[in-house]
């Protein structure tokens, strides 16, 4: 392949993975015979450079979530199932008193169900906050300084809004049957 055509391929890659392989990857190009096979591999290795980039920020820095947010992240979105459903029945059904159908009221008075259900998006929103948050300690000047950034993608940014809602729901919930 000819160097100038080498270096087209290689452009196709994330710029940080470029400084990193790209003149390896392209003096391999440059000994390679122009077929499909290697074109499709090219293109499938950039595609997925793009979409899972393994590099320390090797992407857009906002999708450049570590193993332990994702895990978190996930484990949110799963503590939420119940409370999404159990607020979908109530909506469903109208607010009030039988609000839910009697089979959904029975699965939710199971024993530990309604303490999931209730507990859930706080559990969420905890966490999301270890997901989110980069906190930094430091001495400056004999001081201890430190600082909390949240860092969110967009579906970690739902999430918490979500679980925010719910939790104002159900405390909302919990005070007017209380009081």
């Amino acid at each position: 392949m000819k160097p100038a055509a080498a270096r087209r391929w290689v452009r196709l890659y994330p710029r940080r993975w470029r400084e990193r392989y790209g003149d390896e990857l392209a003096a391999i190009l440059e000994d390679l015979h122009p077929t499909r096979r290697p074109a499709l591999d090219l293109l499938a290795g950039a595609l997925d450079a793009r979409l899972h980039p393994s590099l320390p920020n090797g992407g857009d820095p906002v999708n450049d979530i570590p193993p332990h947010a994702r895990i978190l992240s996930r484990l949110a979105l799963a503590v939420l199932i119940l409370p999404t459903a159990f607020l979908a029945s109530v909506s469903a059904n109208g607010f009030g008193n039988g609000a839910v159908h009697p089979a959904v009221g029975r699965f939710f008075a199971l024993p530990g169900v309604e303490q999931a259900t209730v507990l859930g998006p706080f559990v969420a929103l905890a966490l999301l906050a270890f997901a989110t948050a980069r906190l930094s300690v430091r001495i400056e000047g004999g001081a201890l300084v430190s600082t909390m950034r949240l860092r969110a993608t967009a579906l970690q940014a739902v999430l918490l809004g979500a679980a925010a809602l719910m939790a104002v729901a159900f405390v909302g919930y919990w005070i007017t049957e209380r009081f």
